[in-house]
């Protein structure tokens, strides 16, 4: 923390309650927001200058997966980059805990490659919390527990229905999860072992959630079973969840996917509004781009498009070898490099390096601004640290994308909605009363952006390019980016639910 208060005067405040912006000056003490008013008298404070930028609550990675990476780096530069101040991860059935010997066995190689890196497990979430907390972090981190670890913890790869012994260990860890604060569980209802469990299981699962942890609620947040042909389906599965056991509902990175399901977002929206219009607190996140992510294989059992819309973002061999020859290409340019079809080549890669990762082109313009624009829409980058292969580029550029493309060029949400989306909204939805607005009283995660320049720089074949015009980042107090350069501070802090 510093050791003056903070004055940030000069900025145009969009304060994160979807007010529109004015300006206004902002006086920071310690690791709170003590003033904000049109003009501020304060002496004894360390003035920084913020003309001609917006001055938002921090941005909040409404659904990351960077809780692995975090193992391994305190700092997340990805996100800072683009103005992240928190992450929720824990998603998509995924997570380092519980952890145990079946897990080591089964599942540790698939899923070291869906979240970019080797890893150690923890046999409970305080034991993870505690590491990142003795050795630091530089963003604020909410986490679910992983349904599909949970699981594979007590059932391995079985694809049997739960028996009630089974599901007794399993409802007493996620009880432990939530005990040791939890936001909520996810699910990836696409991967194992998540595709291998029923309806009623995961009923039965989260009533046992809730009943234990009635206040907060547990969050159910999840992937669904089907996002192309049977999205209906899926959204009703997802959503009769959280009606019979009394949860939040957070749909995950909501999408119409194959060209056939384009136009289909219209249906999506009726039957959430629906959800909705009967009382159940349903909302999704959704990240601001045309391609999807995921296991090649995954991608491959989809109705694709043009060959050369197909990429291979990351292949490990079981070997453990790494095939940079093919990381970063299309199926068009390996088929050509190989002289087989785009079928063939990329049934070669996934023979080779089953759990090779890909990208592809699947959702249209129409329907990804139909989503943005929904009031239960909240901004979340599904992004996946990859430092030695190609990631979609969501990784570090979620933010900046939605704001330069999306609002400033499509003008889809004014500048006061679209910071709403990813900030105020944010915070409601996972019940923090201090975070995610500009307010005395509240931390001081703050991200101030050049509204007349930001916007992403990354492409596929060049994820890493960093975004430009977000030049300063404060969590907690503390800057943690100025004048674009990360500063190496770790002032993040684990928020328990």
């Amino acid at each position: 923390m510093a050791d003056r208060p903070i004055l940030i005067t000069g900025a145009l405040v969009a304060d994160g309650t979807g007010a529109e912006p004015k300006p206004g000056d902002i006086l920071i003490e310690a690791d709170r927001i003590v003033d904000y008013a049109d003009r501020i008298n304060a002496p004894e404070a360390e003035t920084f200058n913020a003309d001609g930028l917006i001055a938002a609550p921090g941005f909040i990675d409404m659904h990351a997966h960077g809780d692995f990476d975090r193992l391994k780096h305190a700092i997340g530069i990805e996100r800072l980059h683009q103005g992240c101040t928190m992450e929720v991860v824990g998603n998509c059935g995924l997570t380092s805990f519980p952890y145990n010997d079946t897990i080591g066995r089964e599942l540790r190689p698939m899923m070291a490659t869906i979240v970019g890196t080797d890893f150690d497990g923890f046999s409970r979430l305080s034991d993870y919390f505690s590491f990142i907390e003795d050795r630091g972090i530089a963003l604020n981190l909410v986490t679910h527990v992983g349904q599909g670890i949970v699981r594979g913890c007590v059932m391995g790869m079985s694809t049997e229905p739960a028996g009630d012994d089974q599901l007794k260990e399993m409802t007493d860890l996620v009880a432990q999860a939530l005990d040791d604060g939890a936001l909520g569980v996810s699910t990836g209802l696409i991967y194992p072992t998540g595709s291998m469990t029923k309806t009623d299981e995961l009923v039965r699962l989260m009533k046992h959630a809730a009943s234990h942890r009635p206040n907060p609620a547990p969050l159910y947040a999840s992937h669904i079973r089907d996002e192309s042909d049977g999205i209906l389906d899926a959204l009703d599965e997802a959503i009769e969840i959280a009606q019979q056991s009394g949860t939040g509902l957070e749909i995950a990175h909501i999408k119409c996917m194959g060209e056939k399901n384009w136009g289909r977002a219209g249906e999506v929206i009726e039957k959430i509004d629906a959800a909705r219009d009967r009382g159940l607190d349903v909302t999704a996140d959704i990240y601001p781009y045309l391609y999807a992510s995921t296991l090649l294989a995954i991608l491959l059992m989809q109705p694709v498009g043009e060959p050369d819309t197909v990429l291979v973002s990351n292949a490990v061999k079981p070997s453990g070898d790494r095939w940079d020859e093919v990381v970063g290409m299309s199926l068009q340019e390996l088929s050509e490099l190989w002289k087989v079809s785009p079928e063939e080549a990329g049934r070669r890669v996934i023979t080779d390096a089953p759990s090779a990762m890909g990208v592809a082109k699947f959702m249209s313009e129409d329907d990804v601004i139909s989503l943005l624009q929904q009031p239960w829409t909240v901004i979340g980058s599904d992004g996946i640290e990859d430092r030695d292969g190609k990631p979609h580029p969501r990784i570090g550029s979620t933010m900046p994308r939605f704001l330069g493309h999306y609002v400033r060029e499509k003008k889809v949400l004014s500048w006061e909605e679209a910071i709403a989306k990813m900030t105020g909204n944010t915070a409601r939805k996972l019940g923090l009363a201090d975070r995610g607005l500009i307010k005395p009283g509240y931390f001081a995660d703050i991200t101030l952006f050049d509204p007349e320049t930001v916007i992403d720089t990354a492409t596929y074949k060049d994820p890493h390019s960093p975004p430009v015009g977000i030049p300063h980042v404060m969590i907690n107090g503390v800057w943690v980016l100025k004048e674009g350069v990360v500063t190496d501070e770790l002032p993040g802090k684990v928020i328990r639910y």
